[in-house]
């Protein structure tokens, strides 16, 4: 009877443990106040691009957030701080696409004719206020 009452209890400490940890982490959140489900994509974590372009990927939908109409997503920024992100860049952007564009088109077209709804370049000043507001992104 306690062998089984620890396999029970050793995965639901795993859990609280990770919830928990996940609290920590530095976080973003976008507000779609549209009526039109959204993808974002938050480039916080790739080395900083000189120029403009869209993310080059073999797997677009690995790398997009859904953003439901009316909704909120919370994007998690890696590393954990905001001083630790802008160590490795000096600015964060951030990709707005309309559902419908991501489910029509292949991800190169997106790229390479830039079908985006919105690109925010976001500096440690512009966080800074996002902070003082909530911790919030509010698109459009």
């Amino acid at each position: 009877m306690k062998k089984k009452l620890n396999l029970f209890l050793l995965p639901l400490v795993f859990l609280l443990i990770a919830v928990d940890c996940r609290e920590h982490y530095t976080y973003l959140n976008i507000a779609n106040k549209t009526s039109n489900k959204l993808y974002v994509y938050c480039d916080a974590t790739s080395p900083q691009v000189k120029d403009t372009i869209i993310v080059k990927t073999t797997n677009h939908r690995g790398i997009l957030e859904e953003v439901r109409a009316k909704g909120e997503y919370k994007i998690y920024i890696f590393p954990d701080s905001w001083e630790s992100a802008f160590q490795l860049k000096d600015t964060i952007r951030i990709f707005v696409f309309h559902a419908d564009t991501v489910d029509k088109y292949p991800w190169e077209v997106i790229r390479k004719e830039y079908k985006i709804l919105k690109r925010y370049d976001l500096t440690k000043k512009d966080v800074d206020i996002i902070k003082q507001n909530g911790n919030t992104l509010v698109y459009p």
